[in-house]
């Protein structure tokens, strides 16, 4: 409705059983922030392992919105 586009990055950790915790934006217009933290929430990852054993890791993530 607002015809807004742009990238929003967030940053989250994610954790030994591949959840998304922890979400906050770096930076993005704030009406687009919101949507991009709805989305991510419901993402799974499979685990990130180091020497064959899960990890909790922090990662960047960029989404962008486009019309």
């Amino acid at each position: 409705m607002a015809h807004i586009q742009g990238a929003v990055v967030l940053q989250c950790i994610i954790d030994k059983a591949g959840n998304v915790t922890q979400p906050h934006a770096v930076s993005g217009h704030p009406i687009l922030i919101q949507a991009a933290l709805d989305a991510v929430k419901k993402w799974k990852y499979r685990p990130f392992l180091l020497n064959g054993s899960p990890v909790a890791v922090k990662i960047n993530i960029t989404m962008t919105f486009h019309m």
